[in-house]
C-alpha cells in the first residue's frame, strides 16, 4: 500500500525516467509541499487504486503530480484543478497500459523533433473555434481551439499541437497571455517590410501590431504563398486614401459621399477563424482606427488621421525552429 513516504518519491522518480530535465523542474517547484498536497496523489478514491499494475499506479500518479505541479497558481493564472478533475485523469486512464501513461507525462515536455511545416498543417486543419477541452486534459490531437479564442491563445493551441510547446507551458505562460505578455510568450520576431507581407515562410508565427504600440497587435501563422490564418480577425475597415482621410463615394446632393468599406475576404472560414490573403490583412488592419495614427484634435474638433494608412503598421515574423524560450 503506498503512502506519502513512497508515492511521492516514486512519482517523481518515474517522471525521471521520461525527462530528467522535467523531474528536476517538477522536484524544484514541489520542495515546499505540504504532506496533505503530496496526500493528493493517492489513487484511493479515485476508482484508479483497483485496477492497474503497480507500475501503472506509479506512472498514473507522476502523471497527477505534472498536473498539480503546473495547472495551479501560482505557476498558472489560478487553480485548475480539483479533486473531481482528478478523478476525470484517472478515470480517463483506467486499465490503460504504462505506454500510454507516460505519453500523457510526455505531453508536459516538448517535441524535441518538431518543425514549422507541421505548425502550418495542424494550424491550417485545426480551425474549430468551439468548446475545448479542460486545460489539464489537453491533448496535441484536439482538434478545437476554445470559443472565440484570441489570435495569440489559438497560435499558442496550434504550438502545442504541433509539438512545440508543452502542457506546462500552456499552463504557465498560455494561461497568462495578454496582449503585453503575448510578446515575452511567442518573441518579436524579425521585421517584415511591405513589398514581402506575402512572402513569410510556411509555418512561421505572423504579428502585426501599431506602430509604437505593441499592446494593438493581431497573432497568427503563416501557410506560405502569401496565405495565412487566425482568429479574431477584422470584419473589414472603412477605405482610405494615401493621407489617411476616409476614401468616399460620389457626394450627394451637396453632401460628402458614404465611405467606402472594404470587406475581409477569406479562403475559408470567417473572422472568428479563417484562412486569407496576408496583404489583405494588413491593409485593413493599416485602416483600422485602432492601428491608425491620430493626430491630436484642435480647438475641440474631432481627430483627424493624418498619417499614410500603410505606414502605422509594423509587420514581423517568428520562426518557431528558432526559439529557445519555448519549452
Amino acid at each position: 500500500m503506498a503512502n506519502n513516504e513512497t508515492r511521492f518519491p516514486n512519482a517523481l522518480a518515474h517522471i525521471g525516467t521520461i525527462d530528467q530535465g522535467l523531474r528536476n523542474n517538477v522536484a524544484l517547484l514541489t520542495r515546499n509541499w505540504t504532506e496533505a498536497e503530496k496526500q493528493r496523489l493517492s489513487l484511493s478514491g479515485k476508482g484508479a487504486f483497483s485496477r492497474g499494475t503497480e507500475a501503472e499506479h506509479v506512472a498514473l500518479r507522476a502523471l497527477l503530480l505534472c498536473t498539480l505541479c503546473y495547472f495551479r497558481a501560482p505557476q498558472a493564472a489560478m487553480d485548475m484543478v480539483s479533486e473531481e478533475e482528478l478523478a476525470s485523469i484517472c478515470a480517463d486512464l483506467l486499465g490503460s497500459p504504462l505506454a500510454l501513461i507516460d505519453n500523457e507525462i510526455r505531453l508536459f515536455i516538448k517535441r524535441p523533433n518538431a518543425i514549422k511545416g507541421d505548425l502550418a498543417t495542424v494550424a491550417q486543419a485545426m480551425q474549430n473555434p468551439v468548446a475545448q477541452v479542460p486545460a489539464p486534459k489537453r491533448k496535441r490531437t484536439d482538434a478545437t481551439l476554445g470559443v472565440s479564442p484570441t489570435c495569440y491563445n489559438a497560435v499558442a493551441s496550434w504550438l502545442f499541437a504541433a509539438g512545440f510547446v508543452s502542457r506546462r507551458r500552456l499552463a504557465r505562460e498560455g494561461s497568462k497571455l495578454t496582449s503585453t505578455t503575448v510578446w515575452s510568450h511567442l518573441g518579436s520576431g524579425a521585421l517584415m517590410t511591405r513589398p514581402y507581407w506575402n512572402t513569410i515562410p510556411r509555418g512561421h508565427i505572423f504579428s502585426v501590431h501599431k506602430n509604437g504600440d505593441e499592446q494593438t497587435c493581431h497573432w497568427g501563422i503563416s501557410l506560405g504563398e502569401g496565405r495565412a490564418t487566425a482568429c479574431r480577425n477584422p470584419h473589414g475597415a472603412v477605405a482610405r486614401l494615401a493621407d489617411g482621410s476616409i476614401d468616399r463615394e460620389a457626394p450627394v446632393n451637396g453632401k460628402p459621399g458614404i465611405p467606402r468599406f472594404i470587406e475581409m475576404n477569406f479562403d475559408s472560414g470567417d473572422a472568428n477563424c479563417g484562412i486569407f490573403d496576408m496583404v489583405g490583412l494588413c491593409n485593413i488592419l493599416s485602416m483600422s482606427p485602432g492601428y491608425m495614427l491620430a493626430l491630436p484634435s484642435v480647438d475641440g474638433q474631432e481627430q483627424q488621421y493624418g498619417n499614410n494608412p500603410l505606414g502605422n503598421i509594423v509587420v514581423r515574423h517568428i520562426d518557431p525552429e528558432q526559439q529557445l524560450r519555448f519549452y
